[in-house]
């Protein structure tokens, strides 16, 4: 499977990306939209360096599988999406 974002998030420094509001949200929900492959231990936020509260559950259309740990920091840090799986939301 592949990764969604530019460069695998395990510290602060990871591509960021210029989403508006609006598009992020929507975005976000259309990622947890899709099956759950698993479940399994919490988000740790790599900026404050802390776990979360937050549930990380895997998810897959297929072909890319993404965390909601990526999910995380994407929402709360516009951590950037690759573009090969940007181009697979335009098409």
């Amino acid at each position: 499977m592949k990764a969604i974002v530019k460069k695998a998030i395990s510290s602060a420094d990871f591509p960021k990306a210029n989403y508006s509001a609006i598009d992020k949200q929507k975005l976000l929900e259309h990622l947890r939209s899709f099956d759950i492959l698993c479940t399994g231990g919490l988000v740790y936020d790599y900026v404050i360096n802390e776990d979360t509260s937050v549930e990380n559950i895997c998810y897959t259309n297929g072909e890319y599988t993404w965390q909601e740990e990526e999910l995380y920091h994407i929402e709360k840090y516009d951590a950037a999406l690759s573009d090969e799986f940007l181009m697979t939301l335009t098409a």
